[in-house]
């Protein structure tokens, strides 16, 4: 069971994948490198839920749950010591997602996925960058996230299965399938 998530990066992608997870009740943190990037991320997750809101497309409770399940820090470290599942949401750079999960996996609990949200690099070579590559995954939201109701999860060569269920009863409680 996830209960915490870590999205790193709060660009148009990360922010929308916190703002999804934040939405169903699952504590967030979102983490990137300054105060001004995470608060114009969380300016733009407000106006987002407000505007779901108002069209009628997620209930009033959504600006409730991400008042309650968004937090945001510019430390990996403290983003990622308690979290669950952990997914990089950074440009599609083979050595920052790797240089990221090297980071991540020295202060993450050893039970922790590593998630990416690549759309276009391997899988298996960026779990290769750890030493738990049974606990890496690709997990690439669509484009918004907080619409597009799809996520494509993709395993390495060495994914577990256990890695697997976990990410799918993730996406089934998103309510993303």
């Amino acid at each position: 069971m996830v209960e915490r998530v870590t999205v790193i990066g709060a660009g148009t992608m990360g922010l929308g994948i916190a703002q999804v997870t934040a939405i169903h009740g699952i504590e967030t943190i979102l983490c990137d490198l300054s105060e001004d990037l995470l608060s114009s991320a969380c300016s733009s997750i407000d106006a987002s839920v407000a505007k779901g809101i108002d069209k009628g497309k997620t209930g009033p409770e959504a600006r409730e749950n991400v008042q309650q399940f968004l937090t945001t820090s510019v430390s990996t470290v403290e983003a990622c010591a308690e979290s669950s599942f952990i997914i990089e949401a950074v440009p599609e750079s083979l050595e920052l997602k790797s240089r990221i999960f090297q980071e991540v996996e020295e202060v993450c609990d050893s039970s922790a996925i590593l998630a990416t949200n690549t759309s276009t690099l391997d899988i298996d070579e960026i779990a290769a960058a750890t030493r738990r590559p049974d606990q890496v995954i690709g997990t690439h939201f669509f484009s918004p996230a907080h619409v597009m109701r799809l996520m494509e999860n993709v395993r390495g060569e060495k994914t577990s299965k256990q890695t697997i269920a976990t990410v799918m009863n993730l996406s089934k409680t998103m309510v993303i399938c």
